[in-house]
């Protein structure tokens, strides 16, 4: 069976990103009265992940700027727990990438994978912490509030999280997950976060919450004691601006690229509706997909092909890019090892489509209800079949912005990505 004719359709989505983060950053701050907590020769650490959020680099550069003003010494602390294979070296240079740290920047980075031991928490768990941001006088933690991949809870992926796994480093991101398996993950989250405010004497959260075209529409500074409760109504306005995919099922869905920049699963379990909670039921929603088929690895991800098993089929070109090494550190720290598995790899496109429909029951590909997408990002432009703009109220949700094209394969059997390089 070929390929069918795609068509490239839009969804609509509001344009009200935040025109101008600096200074949103530096308002914020003053609101919540940060210039007084950060005293003269303070130490200021500054918690950063590894994420592709939205004008990072401008919202980080902004809140170590203000703090040198306020008369403290800024410094930048990976949060990453065992992303980017784990070591200090690693961790900084995804940061120095993205402008982090770099020369002429405000503050540089410290990056060690060292932890101290803030003791246990009231289920008796460890709580295991950075050791350079564990003696700052003030601790700034910067990240995007979002749903997770995995759980469902009060409080999701945000700046709590931040918190207990990505500064705790390898060994203590591991040591988090084994209470969010053992106590649920809420109730480990609060339990940790609670003692590590109490150990520390000044933590200011910084959240940013993102549209659906991934633009941030809320940057908010929160005193420590605040973050959980606040993070919640965060969470709440983050989830009623994800973008989803909108139709009601796909036989095949390919996704152009992964990578741990997109998503700490690879691809948004949230959009691809294959979200496993080990702690109980997911709520099933929209669309139900048979197979799903990865055809690249992002350059950003560094070899991490974290979430690669959520896939059933995956192209050549994933296999050769996946650091294996790297790829298991994170898997096995966050208990996910299903997410390294390796799907079906056939070589080609055209091997892997005739695989795909050869085991669906579909007479030709004019009934294929397909789509194509650049990464779970990046929903506002995509392409699907014919057949999907068939299904009942579609044209609510997508305009067509193209016409039906064919999309050949080369020579050697492979497609050319219609969203460019």
């Amino acid at each position: 069976m070929e390929l069918p004719l795609f068509v490239e359709v839009r969804q609509n989505f509001p344009d009200d990103a935040i025109s101008d983060c600096v200074a949103k950053v530096r308002s914020e701050l003053d609101r919540i009265g940060a210039a007084g907590i950060i005293r003269p020769g303070a130490k200021v650490a500054i918690a950063v992940g590894s994420r592709g959020i939205d004008r990072y680099t401008e919202i980080v550069g902004a809140t170590a700027d203000y703090a040198a003003r306020a008369g403290g010494t800024p410094f930048i602390v990976p949060a990453m727990g065992s992303h980017a294979g784990g070591t200090a070296d690693s961790q900084s240079a995804i940061l120095l990438e993205q402008g982090i740290g770099a020369p002429g920047y405000p503050a540089q980075i410290r990056s060690s994978v060292e932890t101290v031991s803030f003791g246990r928490d009231e289920h008796g768990d460890e709580v295991l912490f950075d050791a350079e941001a564990a003696h700052a006088d003030v601790l700034f933690v910067i990240n995007r509030i979002k749903a997770h991949t995995d759980f469902e809870a009060p409080v999701e992926s945000g700046v709590a999280k931040m918190l207990m796994v990505g500064l705790g480093k390898p060994v203590g991101a591991q040591a988090a997950h084994r209470s969010f398996r053992k106590r649920g993950f809420y109730p480990a989250l609060r339990a940790g976060v609670d003692l590590i405010l109490n150990r520390l004497p000044a933590v200011i959260g910084i959240a940013i919450v993102e549209n659906e075209v991934h633009r941030a529409i809320k940057i908010e500074a929160i005193v420590g004691p605040g973050i959980l409760d606040r993070e919640q109504s965060l969470l709440r306005l983050s989830k009623n601006r994800m973008a989803r995919l909108p139709m009601d099922r796909l036989d095949l869905l390919l996704v152009e690229q992964i990578g741990k920049n997109i998503s700490g699963s690879g691809m948004d379990t949230n959009v691809i509706s294959r979200k496993r909670d080990p702690a109980g039921p997911v709520a099933a929603d929209r669309p139900r997909i048979e197979y799903i088929y990865v055809r690249s690895l992002s350059a950003e991800s560094h070899g991490n092909a974290v979430g690669i098993g959520l896939a059933d089929f995956c192209g050549a070109a994933v296999v050769r890019d996946i650091d294996t090494e790297v790829t298991y550190l994170n898997c096995l720290t966050s208990g996910t090892p299903r997410g390294a598995a390796l799907p079906v790899h056939l070589g080609s496109d055209r091997r892997t489509i005739e695989a795909v429909t050869g085991s669906l029951p579909v007479g030709s590909e004019r009934e294929l209800h397909a789509a194509w997408i650049r990464d779970t990002l990046t929903l506002d432009r995509f392409y699907v079949t014919e057949a999907v703009l068939e299904e009942p109220d579609i044209d609510a949700f997508l305009e067509k912005t193209g016409k039906p094209s064919a999309f050949p394969y080369d020579s050697e059997g492979n497609l050319a990505s219609p969203f460019g390089p």
